[in-house]
């Protein structure tokens, strides 16, 4: 409402604190036996979570942009790079695109995996290359990251678009199209690196591995110095967050 004259505001009446009652509740032995066998589960979850920190201080975010260079395509590389060194193999990978140019815009994929960022990790362990012709691979893997990265924000990526006509068919009954049922196309969408730079204001945060010989990686931006996470499981064979 109105102030009342004179300009004294009336302050709203408070409601009255109410003091938290304990709720009692009646278990059926089922349900406490289901309850526990959750715990149990979740707990072998957790113990299962192979989770590692690395606060990189060389750099950061400003110096990389005092050289021109792209501070998350450059860590997407940096991914890439430590990837192939460690399995001799390259993966499809995942990274989020957010969708916030438009109304109730969430995220596309941008598949940080291509034939540029292939040619980059091979030409930085090819010791018949000199230092020069390594940075023009390394620039030409973060340009057409980049351009992938403004065609997913703008709408113009694959991932959703063939994701809401898996979910049409599946809801329609309708019999799903081959590409859905091709081995190509579901080996490019297993995600054995799942990244995303991740914009806290706090220390780190992160997410967990999305297949079981994969990782998790979310990165955060600091001014001189970059942080992450990395997460794996224990019970994978291929996987060690700490290396």
């Amino acid at each position: 409402g109105r102030c009342p004259a004179g300009g004294n505001a009336q302050r709203a009446t408070e409601p009255a604190f109410v003091a938290p009652i304990k709720l009692q509740w009646r278990l059926s032995d089922r349900l406490v036996s289901e309850l526990r066998l959750a715990a149990e589960h979740w707990k072998a979850l957790v113990d299962d979570v192979d989770l590692a920190v690395l606060h990189f201080t060389d750099y950061g975010p400003e110096w990389l942009k005092q050289h021109k260079a792209g501070p998350d395509a450059w860590m997407q590389m940096a991914l890439q790079l430590a990837y192939y060194k460690l399995y001799n193999s390259h993966t499809p990978t995942y990274e989020t695109g957010h969708t916030r140019l438009f109304l109730h815009g969430r995220t596309e994929t941008v598949r940080t995996l291509s034939v540029e960022t292939v040619e980059f990790t091979k030409a930085m362990l090819d010791k018949s290359l000199d230092a020069k012709s390594k940075a023009a691979k390394l620039e030409q893997a973060i340009a057409a990251h980049q351009a992938y990265m403004a065609d997913a924000v703008a709408g113009k990526g694959c991932d959703r678009h063939l994701l809401g006509l898996r979910i049409m068919a599946t809801r329609s009954g309708l019999p799903l199209p081959e590409i859905f049922t091709d081995k190509a196309f579901s080996e490019s969408a297993y995600w054995r690196l799942s990244t995303s730079n991740v914009p806290l204001t706090y220390e780190m945060g992160g997410f967990g591995n999305v297949v079981p010989d994969g990782y998790g990686i979310p990165y955060v931006f600091r001014k001189d110095s970059v942080y992450f996470s990395i997460c794996s499981r224990f019970s994978s064979a291929a996987t060690h967050s700490g290396r």
